[in-house]
């Protein structure tokens, strides 16, 4: 268990800790180098008396409203074989004309059972059947 952090020290590495960062040119290298410039001044305020841990001095950091936190990771780009959300009511009104165009009994009780993603499917199916 850590001891308790006398308020002066609490300053010196508030104080250190602003120094470091506006030493730093742009923000994105301030949100890169934070979580270390944390962890070195847990190290620099560590005595055999007194363990100083990164979290401790991240959390007096916070309190203080100094901490710079890391961007959060960019997601990764879609891959391309997700499908988008369909609109079930367009896909199955769109099925319906496609079927009654082609001189076809629609029959909406099947139709409405259907799945955007599936009345999207026999849209492409029939579409290369006829040739549209």
């Amino acid at each position: 268990m850590s001891a308790k952090v006398s308020q002066e020290i609490v300053t010196e590495m508030v104080n250190l800790y602003k120094a470091r960062m506006e030493a730093l040119e742009t923000d994105e290298a301030r949100q890169e180098q934070s979580a270390e410039i944390v962890t070195q001044i847990a190290a620099e305020f560590t005595t055999e008396e007194r363990p100083i841990v990164a979290n401790s001095v991240r959390y007096h950091l916070s309190k203080d409203g100094c901490y710079v936190k890391k961007a959060p990771a960019k997601k990764a780009a879609a891959t391309t074989n997700t499908t988008k959300r369909v609109n079930k009511a367009d896909a199955i009104a769109t099925l319906t004309q496609m079927v009654e165009a082609n001189a076809c009994e629609v029959d909406t009780e099947i139709l409405n059972k259907l799945t955007g993603k599936a009345a999207m499917y026999f849209i492409g199916v029939v579409t290369q059947l006829t040739g549209e």
